[in-house]
């Protein structure tokens, strides 16, 4: 058996073992948190200071949405587009499992009075979100990277991460660890799968493409509706979880459209012959990253004020996140390749 299949083995016994533990410890005390989730998050809160607590804040931050869309962005532009594709692939569709599963569960995270100041979590809390994210994010870009120290720095933000949605109080010891579990799972598939799913994809002709990127959005889009509430109010908060999720499902389905037709109308060249045009590609990339993610939301803002008709938010929402895929696979490299950048 190759090492890449023990590799996989392993995280599928480790990831399995620990979502396991972490169900055996919630509910075997449940709804009562007199178990080691309280032991911890108390510790932790009384030794808590400002300085610590700063660096965990920022530290927490790294595990945010935009960050990794960012990212992501970046290593599409200047290293290699399949790999980064894959890695958004990896992300997102951790993401919509993460969501699946805080929704099924609704377990309730700590007392917010305990939350570190500036900290706003509206989701439930069993998995960690951002401990799986983390995971599902640096483990896909260590395994593709395959160095040494890659592993390491990897390794060491997961559990950084992770630490730090314990330190600020917004996370059970629990929900930490069956984060954990449910990336070391979804790693598990990818390294088993990849090679298989990239030599299919890449024998399709480019109608066969767009068709699966359609079926993937409805393979993503059905448990998502039947699953996430429409709309819930979470301390003193209204939050939409099934349009937040929507969004993001929206994003990935049109990157993967992009994605599809993206060799016959630009056929982009990731690895530039210079270097200062590496410096190039992220200004603009950025740039057009910044105009759609908040330009569009600033002006699809204006336009609901002018009209005074709020119910068109979740639409304009839609839209704005529907057209990152084209912009940031199709149209961004095209001005690259237009400016021979």
């Amino acid at each position: 058996m190759k090492l890449k299949h023990w590799i996989s083995l392993l995280f599928v016994l480790l990831g399995s073992c620990l979502i396991v533990i972490s169900l055996i410890i919630v509910y075997s005390t449940y709804p009562v948190r007199n178990n080691i989730d309280q032991t911890i998050t108390n510790y932790f809160y009384s030794s808590r200071n400002e300085v610590i607590s700063i660096i965990f804040y920022i530290i927490t931050h790294l595990g945010e949405e935009l960050v990794y869309i960012g990212i992501i962005t970046i290593l599409y532009y200047t290293w290699d587009k399949s790999k980064a594709y894959k890695i958004m692939a990896v992300v997102l569709s951790s993401t919509v499992v993460n969501g699946l599963f805080k929704y099924s569960f609704k377990l309730e995270r700590p007392n917010q009075e305990l939350w570190y100041k500036g900290s706003e979590e509206t989701s439930p809390g069993l998995p960690s979100g951002h401990t799986q994210i983390a995971t599902s994010f640096w483990g896909s870009f260590a395994l593709l990277i395959k160095k040494w120290w890659i592993y390491i720095v990897s390794i060491l933000l997961v559990l950084l991460i992770g630490f730090s949605r314990i330190i600020l109080a917004v996370h059970w010891f629990t929900d930490v660890l069956m984060g954990l579990g449910l990336g070391l799972l979804i790693l598990a598939f990818f390294i088993e799968f990849e090679d298989k799913i990239t030599n299919y994809v890449n024998s399709l002709a480019t109608r066969y493409k767009v068709i699966l990127s359609f079926l993937l959005f409805i393979f993503l889009i059905i448990p998502v509706i039947v699953v996430l509430p429409s709309n819930l109010v979470v301390n003193g908060t209204q939050v939409t979880p099934l349009l937040d999720m929507l969004k993001l499902i929206t994003l990935f389905s049109t990157a993967t459209l992009s994605y599809a037709v993206e060799k016959d109308f630009v056929n982009f060249n990731s690895k530039p012959d210079k270097w200062w045009k590496y410096i190039i590609r992220v200004i603009i990339g950025v740039v057009m990253l910044i105009l759609f993610y908040y330009g569009l939301k600033v002006l699809f803002n204006l336009i609901i004020e002018s009209v005074a008709w709020v119910g068109i938010k979740p639409t304009l929402d839609i839209i704005r996140y529907a057209l990152l895929g084209p912009v940031l696979i199709l149209l961004s490299p095209w001005i690259m390749q237009k400016l021979n950048v």
